[in-house]
């Protein structure tokens, strides 16, 4: 009898366990969909933000409430040409034939979400809770060129290819509320891939400092480069003291909600290492794959790169 009882115990445990897994693998199948979510807790509730929405749970994870925070998509890719050579029997040598173009378009977020601190952002109700919106309306080009290779002809040296590709740059960054009403916005002093945020106060003062994820650029090292144009561009070359982090520290008026800049500060830069690579519809890849591969890296940053 005892042995019945035990194992209608372990049994219905198990049951309660598949349940609860059940649950649990609905919720996160509703926010992993082609989103990056961070989770915390506050009040007995559960808040999970990311690149799309954002999202309030009870402790069983039952869906409260929903907030798209103003968030909108734009459409980039990469935009490439390519020519091959023939030989001409009439003048017995080679030439080039034309160019022939090709696309490769994505849709990507517009904008990253971060909560910076729930201390002084939090006030009780969840609709109040603000936002750092990071913008990113400018990218950078990276324009490669391949040359085709010595033969009879002479024609080495010519390109064969040339491919444009896009960083996209964070210019400025907002705090917004859940339904993307700005509460305040400022410029950055510098471009970058990608920033990340954090909240401090000192006595009556708070502050908010902008780490740079990456090699920052000035506002000049923007430029565009005809498809066809055969003069590589690399935006490496022009970064702004790369090998440093970078920090650029606000005063953050708690009531007037007013951003005023302080100043720059820079350290060594910490060792960035690749985590998880994903291929454009998401699927994660477990070696680098011909095409466009999407990298995610140790500090939280992620990069289109092309594997040829």
């Amino acid at each position: 009898m005892r042995k019945m009882i035990v194992s209608s115990l372990l049994l219905s445990l198990c049951l309660l366990g598949v349940k609860a897994q059940t649950q649990n693998d609905e919720v996160f199948k509703q926010i992993a969909d082609k989103n990056y979510y961070s989770f915390t807790a506050i009040n007995g509730k559960i808040v999970g933000y990311g690149q799309n929405a954002t999202k309030i749970y009870d402790k069983s994870w039952n869906l409260l409430e929903q907030h798209d925070a103003g968030q909108s998509e734009l459409q980039t890719g990469m935009t490439s040409a390519s020519r091959s050579f023939e030989y001409v029997t009439s003048s017995q040598s080679y030439k080039t034939t034309s160019w022939t173009t090709n696309q490769n378009y994505y849709t990507i977020n517009k904008y990253g979400y971060t909560i910076l601190n729930f201390t002084p952002f939090y006030a009780g109700e969840a609709d109040i809770i603000y936002f750092i919106k990071a913008v990113g309306n400018v990218y950078l080009n990276t324009h490669s060129v391949s040359f085709f290779g010595s033969n009879l002809s002479g024609i080495a040296g010519q390109a064969s290819s040339v491919m444009n590709s896009y960083t996209r740059l964070v210019t400025d960054f907002q705090i917004v509320d859940w339904d993307g009403n700005i509460i305040s916005k400022t410029a950055l002093p510098y471009y970058s891939n990608g920033y990340s945020f954090s909240y401090l106060e000192v006595e009556d003062k708070g502050y908010i400092i902008v780490t740079a994820l990456s090699d920052i650029y000035s506002k000049t090292a923007v430029k565009d480069v005809d498809l066809y144009s055969t003069t590589p561009y690399d935006i490496a070359s022009k970064a702004y003291e790369p090998g440093y982090s970078h920090y650029f520290i606000y005063e953050f008026d708690k009531l007037s909600k007013a951003l005023t800049y302080v100043r720059m500060e820079k350290g060594p830069a910490t060792n960035v290492v690749e985590i998880a690579r994903f291929d454009l519809n998401g699927e994660r890849l477990h070696a680098p794959q011909r095409g466009v591969n999407i990298v995610v890296f140790s500090d939280g940053t992620s990069r289109k790169v092309t594997v040829r």
